[in-house]
């Protein structure tokens, strides 16, 4: 035993290190800004009610749910002590592609792509008189905890298997002994450091543009420029 202490002692600075990083959540870049065509199926007719805009609706990765995002703040006060509670609901618009009119200012919108429901994104738009289209393109998350979880045990198994598969060899004056357990503890430790090091999350934003309508509109179908 005495003689596992020090490797292992060596190697905590690293895996310390390793599960620092594995830890963290990285954010990568957002897809391409999608082009500004509207989708060629779309029929529009009529027009808006008062005080509303109207606004095309697509999301480049296929249909998806669209929802409108509602939230405030609500006040309440009893006996003196005055109490803030943060609330939220959602409403189901449309399936995209498809037309919505909301009212004039500012809505925020979730995207739930219909063919796998993981993949969601919010985005903000602006509605006032002119009509307008808006497409967006969805990011991801990606949560790689499980590798933090599975590459722990495999290291530490790996860095004991090692130290004690050399210690055996060298009381024993066995080489084969000392090269098997240097190499199997060797192995194990790289793949469990490596299961560390990737299991951060991945966060990618997705990206959006609106735009107001002319008389001839750009139709679809467009792909992702």
């Amino acid at each position: 035993m005495s003689r596992g202490t020090p490797g292992l002692s060596k190697l905590t600075p690293l895996f310390l290190m390793l599960a620092w990083g594995g830890c963290q959540t990285r954010t990568i870049a957002p897809p391409p800004t999608p082009a500004k065509a509207i989708p060629l199926q779309l029929s529009i007719k009529g027009a808006p009610g008062p005080d509303r805009g109207r606004i095309i609706l697509d999301v480049v990765d296929g249909p998806s749910r669209v929802e409108l995002l509602h939230s405030g703040k609500a006040h309440a006060s009893v006996g003196g002590t005055t109490a803030s509670v943060q609330y939220g609901h959602s409403r189901t618009i449309c399936v995209t592609p498809c037309v919505a009119d909301l009212p004039h200012g500012p809505h925020k919108l979730k995207f739930t792509l219909s063919a796998n429901e993981r993949r969601q994104g919010e985005a903000f738009v602006n509605i006032d008189a002119k009509e307008s289209a808006y497409r967006y393109a969805l990011g991801m998350k990606k949560n790689n905890a499980w590798k933090g979880w599975v590459g722990w045990p495999t290291a530490v198994f790996g860095v004991a298997l090692g130290v004690s598969g050399i210690g055996t060899g060298i009381k024993k004056e066995k080489t084969g002994y000392i090269v098997g357990g240097a190499l199997i503890g060797a192995g194990l430790t790289a793949l469990g450091a490596w299961l560390i090091s990737d299991s951060a999350s991945v966060v990618q934003p997705g990206s959006g543009v609106q735009w107001h309508l002319d008389k001839n509109p750009v139709r679809g179908p467009v792909d992702v420029q």
